[in-house]
């Protein structure tokens, strides 16, 4: 095993991420390729550290799985290094001393969309982080995220997996760390077709964790091999769904039909139809967030129509 980093300031992270984004696609396989937005020791800002990890019979076999990256790399690292010697027992290690036990945790994740723009959605993930203790990390599933998978019920995959893991201490700090995952996976929900389920609460937010065709089997079987529900289902509010689990779906469209706007007014409505656009946003607000604060414009789609007139 061995491992390429290269760290820049958060004023490059474009640079970085650009960068990175361009090359994973045809990336060496035996080679995992994450990027970090955190606090590095003794660094008074975050930073943007892209970390290679690749798993090879020879040094020699290391050093041409990571030269591609070495020999691309943009100027401007704050720290770096090149084919470093490592092993599983030193990335357990690093794992642990970046989740420290006896804190307080909020973490969220997202798959995002294969054509989404991801360098442009998860900046304010990876240059905003709450506390010097949170960070938060994008993970290249490509190439082998579009591999056919084999019949299994956890089978949520893109090119592009995101993950935040807002740490800290204080009781106190709880509220804002908590609002500042929420506020950040609006944004990204957006974008997203799914997450992994080990690192969601079913009970904040509503999303796609199985394929659609996977996700009606594992109920199909549950429905059919406990019918009485006595093993524990994964729990909405109030585990609501019952026996009939979580819904497989994401709360990234509301369906209305189109037709033009008219003029703003105070409770804005569609020509033709009796759709209150307000109450409509804040019901979606509301199922996804828990929350009856209506989302901003962008993150609700008419279908046929542009963007909303402003609420």
């Amino acid at each position: 095993m061995r491992s390429s980093a290269y760290t820049y300031p958060k004023s490059d992270y474009h640079k970085a991420m650009s960068w990175i984004l361009g090359i994973t696609a045809s990336y060496d396989t035996d080679t995992e390729i994450v990027a970090v937005g955190g606090y590095p020791p003794g660094s008074p800002d975050i930073c943007i550290t892209v970390l290679l990890v690749t798993f090879k019979n020879s040094e020699e076999e290391a050093r041409k799985a990571l030269q591609e990256a070495e020999d691309s790399h943009p100027p401007g690292t704050v720290n770096r290094w090149f084919c470093k010697p490592t092993s599983l027992k030193q990335e357990y290690e690093d794992q642990a001393a970046a989740n420290p036990s006896g804190h307080r945790y909020c973490a969220d994740n997202a798959y995002l969309s294969n054509d989404a723009d991801v360098a442009e959605t998860l900046e304010a993930a990876f240059t905003t982080l709450p506390h010097r203790k949170s960070f938060t990390l994008w993970y290249a599933m490509a190439p082998v995220s579009r591999r056919k998978l084999p019949d299994m019920a956890l089978s949520m995959q893109t090119d592009h997996y995101f993950a935040l893991y807002t740490i800290w201490e204080d009781e106190q700090d709880d509220e804002r760390c908590q609002n500042w995952v929420r506020d950040i996976m609006k944004d990204v929900e957006t974008r997203s077709e799914g997450a992994y389920l080990g690192d969601s609460d079913f009970q904040t937010r509503r999303t796609r964790f199985w394929g659609e065709e996977e996700g009606k089997k594992l109920m199909r079987l549950r429905r059919e091999w406990d019918p009485l529900a006595r093993i524990c289902g994964y729990l909405d509010v109030g585990d609501k769904s019952g026996l009939n689990g979580l819904k497989n779906t994401k709360l990234r469209e509301i369906d209305l039909p189109f037709v033009a706007p008219v003029q703003r007014q105070s409770s804005p409505k569609l020509v033709g139809c009796d759709v209150d656009i307000v109450g409509s946003l804040r019901r979606a607000s509301s199922e996804l967030y828990g929350s009856t604060e209506p989302l901003r414009p962008h993150f609700i789609k008419v279908k046929g129509a542009g963007r909303l007139p402003d609420v």
